[in-house]
């Protein structure tokens, strides 16, 4: 994770100087190189007011498509009797020897902080809910690279990380945004 200025900074885009703030916004809609899909809107006011909501949706990983799972394309919860959870597992879990990868990350913000030189790169951090189970804890960073409608084109940069209550890391995921846009700004004060 970058600190401070941003790399491959445009000097002209840097003769204002660094910015850090936590009155930014932090606008997203997009997916990943591997498929996941990212939206939402996080904006701080002060040190104290953050508003927003943001999801990170993890497409079906190889394994668990592979896995001879009854039902599977009828609907999400094959079996019958079971709803959503097949006979092992949680969610989207399969009758398989491995654990699925979440699949959908609510996340509700409670600090955020941006880096606006040239580059704009953000932080916000809060509470989280995997496939609908709360106490977790998360942080993003995303690095607005630019115009993706420019040529030749910048890809944004996008991690996230999700922790259990015990501080360990359940969830990472990174990658470029290959589909639509992050855009990191300084709010209006």
């Amino acid at each position: 994770m970058s600190v401070g200025c941003a790399y491959d900074v445009d000097p002209e885009g840097s003769a204002a100087g660094l910015t850090i703030t936590d009155e930014c916004r932090i606008v997203g809609l997009g997916m990943l190189a591997d498929g996941d899909f990212v939206a939402g809107r996080v904006t701080g006011f002060d040190s104290t007011t953050v508003t927003g909501s943001w999801v990170h949706i993890v497409p079906p990983t190889e394994g668990e498509e592979e896995c001879d799972c009854p039902g599977r394309g009828r609907r999400v919860g094959h079996e019958e009797e079971r709803g959503r959870g097949h006979t092992r597992g949680r969610g989207r879990g399969h009758d398989c020897d491995h654990e699925p990868e979440p699949t959908v990350v609510l996340l509700d913000p409670d600090a955020v902080l941006c880096r606006i030189n040239g580059i704009a790169i953000g932080d916000f951090t809060g509470t989280a809910e995997v496939d609908g189970a709360p106490g977790f804890t998360y942080s993003v960073n995303v690095q607005d690279r630019g115009d993706p409608s420019v040529t030749p084109r910048t890809l944004d940069f996008y991690t996230l990380s999700v922790f259990d209550a015990s501080g360990t890391r359940v969830v990472f995921r990174e990658g470029d945004v290959v589909t639509g846009d992050i855009r990191v700004t300084q709010s209006s004060p």
